[in-house]
C-alpha cells in the first residue's frame, strides 16, 4: 500500500497524537543542544525550508550549520512551547504558535526571544517530521 494510502488510513486523532509527539522530541532536542536529534525531526532532503528571523535556511546542511552555531554560542538553550495549534489538510499537517526561547551565552550573559512560528509537517520514511518552519520575532 502506497505512504497516500496509509496516511489516509490513519485516523486524525493518531495523526495528531503523532504531531505532538514530533513537537515533544525537536523541544527535547533543543533543550539538550542535540544537533542530530533536532535534524531527526526534520526532511532530511534539500526541499526543506527555515526560515528564522528573515533568514532563509534551505536543505539539511545549512539548518545543521545553524543548529551548531546556535548550540557553540550558548552554555544553554531552553525552549519552551507556549501554545500551537495543529491542522491536517491533505496529507500535511500545519501548525502555528508561540514559544519563548532563554539563552545562556558562554560569558553567562542571558537572553530571552519570543517568537510565532507556524510549519508544515509530512510524513517522511515512516514517521512525521518538519518539511518548513517558518519563525518571526514577537518584539
Amino acid at each position: 500500500m502506497s505512504e497516500l494510502g496509509l496516511i489516509a488510513q490513519e485516523s486524525s486523532e493518531a495523526v495528531m497524537a503523532a504531531n505532538h509527539r514530533l513537537d515533544t522530541s525537536f523541544l527535547q532536542a533543543m533543550n539538550r543542544k542535540d544537533v542530530d536529534g533536532v535534524m531527526a525531526c526534520l526532511l532530511d532532503s534539500p526541499e526543506l525550508v527555515l526560515v528564522l528571523y528573515g533568514n532563509i535556511y534551505r536543505g539539511p546542511e545549512a539548518v545543521r550549520t545553524t543548529l551548531n552555531d546556535l548550540f557553540s554560542n550558548n552554555r544553554s538553550v531552553r525552549l519552551e512551547i507556549n501554545d500551537v495549534r495543529h491542522w491536517m489538510l491533505g496529507e500535511t499537517v500545519f501548525a502555528v504558535g508561540i514559544a519563548t526561547y532563554e539563552f545562556e551565552s558562554l560569558d553567562g550573559a542571558r537572553s530571552t526571544l519570543k517568537e510565532c512560528w507556524t510549519d508544515a509537517r509530512q510524513r517522511s520514511g515512516g514517521k512525521w517530521v518538519y518539511v518548513l518552519d517558518h519563525a518571526a520575532l514577537i518584539p
